[in-house]
């Protein structure tokens, strides 16, 4: 373990980074139109998204939320909002 931190170490200093592009990160100036953002924000694409019924559960318990690891009351309540607006769209 202690080779193959060694060179892993090696490799990260040496070697030249990539950009954030070659990463796979997007930046806001890649997108065609604005509809198209809007699809890859939405929570859908969102990987660290709770399940509506965590969310639930820790709307109920607001203590829950100063936990380091889980959100603030006000990302979920704005998660929760975006996946209500986007089954109103489903519905029409």
């Amino acid at each position: 373990m202690l080779i193959g931190g060694l060179i892993a170490f090696t490799l990260d200093n040496i070697a030249p980074g990539a950009t954030r592009k070659q990463r796979g990160f997007v930046d806001d100036d890649d997108y065609d139109d604005d509809d198209e953002k809007d699809v890859l924000t939405s929570v859908k694409h969102n990987g660290y998204a709770l399940p509506s019924s965590v969310n639930q559960l820790l709307l109920r318990y607001p203590w829950l939320t100063y936990v380091p690891v889980i959100p603030s009351k006000r990302e979920i309540e704005d998660i929760e909002d975006e996946r209500l607006g986007d089954i109103g769209k489903e519905k029409i």
